[in-house]
Protein backbone atom coordinates (compact mmCIF):
# COMPACT_ATOMS: atom_id res chain seq x y z
CA UNK A 1 0.00 0.00 0.00
CA UNK A 2 1.35 2.96 -1.08
CA UNK A 3 1.02 6.09 2.01
CA UNK A 4 1.38 10.14 1.33
CA UNK A 5 2.05 10.41 4.72
CA UNK A 6 2.89 8.08 7.83
CA UNK A 7 2.04 9.25 11.21
CA UNK A 8 3.93 8.18 14.37
CA UNK A 9 2.05 8.17 17.98
CA UNK A 10 4.24 6.87 21.03
CA UNK A 11 1.76 5.96 23.63
CA UNK A 12 2.04 6.02 26.91
CA UNK A 13 -0.34 5.72 29.41
CA UNK A 14 -3.23 7.38 27.62
CA UNK A 15 -6.04 5.60 27.71
CA UNK A 16 -7.89 8.89 29.07
CA UNK A 17 -6.66 11.16 26.17
CA UNK A 18 -6.11 8.73 23.02
CA UNK A 19 -9.67 8.13 22.39
CA UNK A 20 -9.95 11.98 21.01
CA UNK A 21 -6.56 11.48 19.20
CA UNK A 22 -7.82 8.97 17.32
CA UNK A 23 -10.87 10.42 16.08
CA UNK A 24 -8.96 13.27 14.83
CA UNK A 25 -6.45 11.39 13.43
CA UNK A 26 -8.48 8.88 11.61
CA UNK A 27 -11.31 11.67 10.61
CA UNK A 28 -8.38 13.19 8.77
CA UNK A 29 -9.24 14.47 5.09
CA UNK A 30 -6.33 13.74 3.53
CA UNK A 31 -6.63 9.85 2.48
CA UNK A 32 -3.21 7.82 2.21
CA UNK A 33 -1.90 8.07 5.39
CA UNK A 34 -0.50 5.16 7.65
CA UNK A 35 -0.83 5.87 11.26
CA UNK A 36 2.29 3.69 13.48
CA UNK A 37 1.02 3.68 17.35
CA UNK A 38 3.94 2.28 19.31
CA UNK A 39 3.19 0.88 22.79
CA UNK A 40 5.96 2.02 25.15
CA UNK A 41 4.93 -0.45 27.61
CA UNK A 42 1.35 1.11 29.01
CA UNK A 43 0.00 -0.36 32.24
CA UNK A 44 -3.34 1.09 31.15
CA UNK A 45 -5.93 0.03 28.80
CA UNK A 46 -4.56 2.79 26.08
CA UNK A 47 -4.06 -0.22 23.09
CA UNK A 48 -7.67 -1.31 23.79
CA UNK A 49 -9.05 2.14 23.01
CA UNK A 50 -7.08 2.57 19.80
CA UNK A 51 -8.57 -0.98 18.85
CA UNK A 52 -12.47 0.30 19.74
CA UNK A 53 -11.57 3.39 17.73
CA UNK A 54 -10.87 1.43 14.72
CA UNK A 55 -14.62 -0.40 14.94
CA UNK A 56 -15.80 3.41 14.36
CA UNK A 57 -13.45 3.73 11.19
CA UNK A 58 -13.43 0.45 9.47
CA UNK A 59 -12.06 2.33 6.40
CA UNK A 60 -8.77 2.50 8.99
CA UNK A 61 -8.15 -0.49 10.25
CA UNK A 62 -5.70 -1.64 6.98
CA UNK A 63 -3.58 2.33 7.36
CA UNK A 64 -2.78 1.28 11.16
CA UNK A 65 0.03 -0.96 12.55
CA UNK A 66 0.39 -1.05 16.41
CA UNK A 67 3.61 -1.73 17.72
CA UNK A 68 2.68 -2.99 21.27
CA UNK A 69 6.16 -3.47 23.39
CA UNK A 70 5.20 -4.42 26.67
CA UNK A 71 8.46 -2.78 28.11
CA UNK A 72 9.43 0.71 28.63
CA UNK A 73 12.45 1.97 26.45
CA UNK A 74 11.83 5.89 26.53
CA UNK A 75 10.20 8.19 23.71
CA UNK A 76 13.25 8.51 21.75
CA UNK A 77 13.23 4.42 21.19
CA UNK A 78 9.73 4.93 20.85
CA UNK A 79 9.81 7.47 17.97
CA UNK A 80 12.60 5.54 16.39
CA UNK A 81 10.68 2.66 16.27
CA UNK A 82 7.90 4.01 14.87
CA UNK A 83 10.24 6.14 12.37
CA UNK A 84 11.72 1.88 11.39
CA UNK A 85 8.19 0.96 10.55
CA UNK A 86 6.82 4.10 8.90
CA UNK A 87 6.58 3.66 4.68
CA UNK A 88 4.71 6.78 3.79
CA UNK A 89 6.83 9.85 1.42
CA UNK A 90 6.13 11.87 4.51
CA UNK A 91 6.52 11.58 8.15
CA UNK A 92 4.77 13.53 10.73
CA UNK A 93 4.57 12.91 14.74
CA UNK A 94 1.24 12.99 17.13
CA UNK A 95 1.24 12.89 20.87
CA UNK A 96 -1.29 10.47 22.25
CA UNK A 97 -2.74 13.20 24.40
CA UNK A 98 -3.35 15.65 21.83
CA UNK A 99 -6.05 16.37 18.96
CA UNK A 100 -5.26 17.60 15.15
CA UNK A 101 -7.87 19.66 13.14
CA UNK A 102 -9.49 17.74 10.37
CA UNK A 103 -7.20 18.99 7.06
CA UNK A 104 -3.99 19.42 9.04
CA UNK A 105 -2.28 16.38 7.07
CA UNK A 106 -3.78 17.78 3.60
CA UNK A 107 -3.06 20.86 4.18
CA UNK A 108 0.76 19.95 5.22
CA UNK A 109 1.09 17.48 2.40
CA UNK A 110 -0.22 19.48 -0.59
CA UNK A 111 2.20 22.75 0.75
CA UNK A 112 4.43 20.16 0.18
CA UNK A 113 3.80 19.06 -3.07
CA UNK A 114 3.63 22.40 -4.30
CA UNK A 115 6.68 23.84 -3.07
CA UNK A 116 8.34 20.73 -3.20
CA UNK A 117 9.53 21.29 -0.01
CA UNK A 118 11.40 19.06 2.48
CA UNK A 119 9.67 20.26 5.64
CA UNK A 120 6.80 21.82 6.23
CA UNK A 121 5.33 23.72 9.47
CA UNK A 122 2.35 25.34 11.01
CA UNK A 123 0.90 26.90 13.87
CA UNK A 124 -0.55 25.47 16.90
CA UNK A 125 -3.43 26.21 19.89
CA UNK A 126 -1.80 25.63 23.72
CA UNK A 127 -5.52 24.28 25.38
CA UNK A 128 -5.58 24.53 28.86
CA UNK A 129 -7.98 23.83 31.15
CA UNK A 130 -9.96 26.76 32.80
CA UNK A 131 -7.95 29.11 30.46
CA UNK A 132 -8.71 30.80 27.02
CA UNK A 133 -6.83 29.08 24.33
CA UNK A 134 -3.82 29.93 23.03
CA UNK A 135 -2.11 30.30 19.33
CA UNK A 136 1.47 29.73 18.98
CA UNK A 137 2.55 31.39 15.23
CA UNK A 138 5.74 31.24 13.26
CA UNK A 139 7.23 34.80 13.41
CA UNK A 140 5.90 36.77 10.24
CA UNK A 141 8.30 36.76 6.65
CA UNK A 142 10.54 33.79 5.09
CA UNK A 143 11.68 30.89 7.40
CA UNK A 144 14.94 31.03 8.20
CA UNK A 145 16.65 28.73 10.23
CA UNK A 146 17.04 29.12 14.11
CA UNK A 147 18.40 27.04 16.86
CA UNK A 148 15.23 27.92 19.23
CA UNK A 149 14.03 25.67 21.70
CA UNK A 150 10.50 26.71 21.86
CA UNK A 151 8.17 23.78 20.42
CA UNK A 152 6.81 26.29 17.43
CA UNK A 153 10.39 25.94 16.24
CA UNK A 154 11.71 22.40 17.26
CA UNK A 155 8.68 19.95 18.07
CA UNK A 156 7.90 17.41 15.70
CA UNK A 157 4.22 17.12 16.32
CA UNK A 158 3.68 20.85 13.87
CA UNK A 159 6.20 19.32 10.90
CA UNK A 160 6.06 17.37 7.86
CA UNK A 161 9.51 16.03 6.76
CA UNK A 162 10.16 13.82 3.51
CA UNK A 163 10.97 10.55 4.85
CA UNK A 164 13.98 10.23 2.30
CA UNK A 165 15.76 13.12 3.50
CA UNK A 166 16.15 11.46 6.82
CA UNK A 167 16.90 8.18 5.64
CA UNK A 168 19.77 9.87 3.11
CA UNK A 169 21.05 12.19 6.13
CA UNK A 170 21.01 9.50 8.37
CA UNK A 171 18.87 11.26 11.21
CA UNK A 172 17.81 9.19 13.94
CA UNK A 173 16.52 9.50 17.58
CA UNK A 174 19.17 9.44 20.39
CA UNK A 175 18.22 6.87 22.91
CA UNK A 176 20.20 8.59 25.76
CA UNK A 177 17.95 11.64 24.81
CA UNK A 178 14.51 11.42 26.33
CA UNK A 179 14.24 15.36 26.87
CA UNK A 180 14.98 17.55 23.96
CA UNK A 181 14.78 14.71 22.02
CA UNK A 182 12.75 16.34 19.25
CA UNK A 183 13.82 19.43 18.87
CA UNK A 184 17.30 17.79 18.32
CA UNK A 185 15.89 15.83 15.49
CA UNK A 186 13.62 18.47 14.12
CA UNK A 187 16.99 20.81 13.77
CA UNK A 188 18.87 18.34 11.95
CA UNK A 189 15.98 17.93 9.29
CA UNK A 190 15.59 21.55 9.14
CA UNK A 191 19.26 22.27 8.52
CA UNK A 192 19.19 19.69 5.69
CA UNK A 193 16.21 20.46 4.00
CA UNK A 194 16.40 22.13 0.52
CA UNK A 195 13.49 23.97 1.55
CA UNK A 196 10.85 24.73 4.32
CA UNK A 197 7.72 26.13 3.83
CA UNK A 198 5.00 27.39 6.44
CA UNK A 199 1.42 26.85 6.30
CA UNK A 200 0.37 30.00 8.70
CA UNK A 201 -2.78 27.93 10.30
CA UNK A 202 -2.98 26.48 13.73
CA UNK A 203 -3.79 23.13 13.18
CA UNK A 204 -2.74 20.96 16.00
CA UNK A 205 -4.83 21.83 19.64
CA UNK A 206 -1.30 20.75 22.32
CA UNK A 207 -3.13 19.56 25.64
CA UNK A 208 -1.51 21.43 28.36
CA UNK A 209 -1.32 19.07 31.19
CA UNK A 210 0.90 20.39 33.78
CA UNK A 211 1.84 17.22 35.47
CA UNK A 212 3.18 15.45 32.31
CA UNK A 213 7.00 15.45 32.04
CA UNK A 214 7.16 18.16 29.55
CA UNK A 215 6.57 20.52 32.89
CA UNK A 216 8.19 18.32 35.45
CA UNK A 217 11.97 19.49 36.09
CA UNK A 218 14.59 17.73 37.32
CA UNK A 219 18.71 17.74 37.11
CA UNK A 220 18.47 14.54 35.92
CA UNK A 221 15.84 15.34 32.67
CA UNK A 222 17.94 18.05 32.23
CA UNK A 223 21.71 17.14 31.87
CA UNK A 224 19.59 14.68 29.28
CA UNK A 225 18.84 18.23 27.44
CA UNK A 226 22.22 19.81 27.74
CA UNK A 227 23.69 17.03 25.83
CA UNK A 228 21.33 18.24 22.88
CA UNK A 229 23.93 21.10 22.11
CA UNK A 230 26.97 18.26 22.72
CA UNK A 231 25.13 16.24 19.90
CA UNK A 232 23.85 19.17 17.59
CA UNK A 233 27.51 20.48 17.31
CA UNK A 234 28.76 17.02 16.59
CA UNK A 235 26.11 17.03 13.41
CA UNK A 236 27.34 20.30 12.11
CA UNK A 237 31.05 19.33 12.18
CA UNK A 238 30.30 15.96 10.24
CA UNK A 239 28.18 18.00 7.96
CA UNK A 240 30.85 20.62 7.46
CA UNK A 241 27.99 23.37 8.73
CA UNK A 242 29.91 24.39 11.96
CA UNK A 243 31.34 27.74 10.51
CA UNK A 244 27.60 28.49 9.32
CA UNK A 245 25.81 28.00 12.12
CA UNK A 246 28.13 28.87 14.88
CA UNK A 247 26.46 31.92 16.43
CA UNK A 248 23.10 29.72 15.76
CA UNK A 249 25.08 26.80 18.16
CA UNK A 250 26.11 28.61 20.55
CA UNK A 251 22.64 30.76 21.23
CA UNK A 252 21.26 27.20 21.92
CA UNK A 253 23.84 26.17 24.17
CA UNK A 254 23.27 29.58 26.15
CA UNK A 255 19.45 28.30 25.73
CA UNK A 256 20.42 25.12 27.12
CA UNK A 257 22.21 25.97 29.84
CA UNK A 258 20.16 29.31 31.37
CA UNK A 259 17.94 27.07 33.30
CA UNK A 260 20.83 26.78 35.77
CA UNK A 261 20.28 30.58 36.24
CA UNK A 262 16.34 31.14 35.47
CA UNK A 263 15.05 27.81 37.39
CA UNK A 264 15.29 28.30 41.15
CA UNK A 265 15.17 24.54 41.66
CA UNK A 266 18.18 24.20 39.50
CA UNK A 267 19.79 27.31 39.98
CA UNK A 268 24.28 26.80 40.07
CA UNK A 269 26.24 29.28 39.54
CA UNK A 270 29.13 26.26 39.25
CA UNK A 271 27.14 24.44 36.62
CA UNK A 272 26.25 27.19 34.37
CA UNK A 273 29.92 28.36 34.63
CA UNK A 274 31.21 24.45 33.81
CA UNK A 275 28.37 24.18 30.72
CA UNK A 276 29.57 25.37 27.51
CA UNK A 277 31.60 28.20 28.71
CA UNK A 278 32.27 28.82 25.25
CA UNK A 279 29.14 30.73 24.62
CA UNK A 280 29.23 33.01 26.96
CA UNK A 281 31.33 35.58 24.45
CA UNK A 282 28.38 35.86 22.44
CA UNK A 283 26.05 36.96 25.26
CA UNK A 284 25.08 39.99 24.24
CA UNK A 285 24.31 39.07 20.58
CA UNK A 286 21.36 36.51 21.62
CA UNK A 287 17.40 37.30 21.68
CA UNK A 288 17.17 36.54 25.13
CA UNK A 289 15.60 38.99 28.03
CA UNK A 290 17.77 41.44 29.37
CA UNK A 291 17.50 40.87 33.41
CA UNK A 292 19.35 37.00 32.35
CA UNK A 293 21.68 38.78 29.64
CA UNK A 294 22.89 40.51 32.88
CA UNK A 295 22.73 38.48 35.01
CA UNK A 296 24.87 35.86 32.75
CA UNK A 297 27.06 38.74 32.08
CA UNK A 298 28.05 39.50 35.65
CA UNK A 299 28.12 35.75 36.33
CA UNK A 300 30.80 35.41 33.21
CA UNK A 301 32.91 38.00 35.05
CA UNK A 302 32.89 36.44 38.74
CA UNK A 303 30.13 38.45 39.99
CA UNK A 304 27.74 35.92 41.16
CA UNK A 305 26.45 37.86 44.10
CA UNK A 306 25.37 40.44 41.81
CA UNK A 307 24.13 37.86 39.13
CA UNK A 308 22.22 35.88 41.56
CA UNK A 309 21.10 39.38 42.89
CA UNK A 310 19.22 40.41 39.96
CA UNK A 311 17.80 36.87 39.56
CA UNK A 312 16.51 37.22 43.23
CA UNK A 313 14.87 40.75 42.43
CA UNK A 314 13.46 39.36 39.06
CA UNK A 315 11.54 36.24 41.41
CA UNK A 316 10.19 38.49 43.90
CA UNK A 317 8.58 40.48 41.01
CA UNK A 318 6.91 37.94 39.62
CA UNK A 319 5.84 36.81 42.41
CA UNK A 320 4.49 39.85 43.43
CA UNK A 321 3.26 40.13 39.48
CA UNK A 322 1.09 36.42 40.13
Amino acid sequence: MYYNVSVIIPVFNAEHFIEKCCDSLFGQSLENIEYVFVNDGSTDNSIDVIKKMLIKYPSRKNDVKIIDRKQNRGVAYTRQEGLDNATGDFVIHCDADDWIERDMYKALYNRAKQDNADVVCCNYVIDSIGKPSNIVSFPKGEFRISFNLSPIRGSLVNKLVRRNLIINNRITFENDINWGEDFLFSTKCQLMASRVSIVRKAFYHYIQNIGSITHTISLSKYLQLIKCGERMEQFLVENGLLQQYELELNYMKFQLKQRFLRDQSLRDTKKWKETYPECNQFINLYPSASYLKLSARMIDKGYDWFGLGILKVYDLYNKIRR
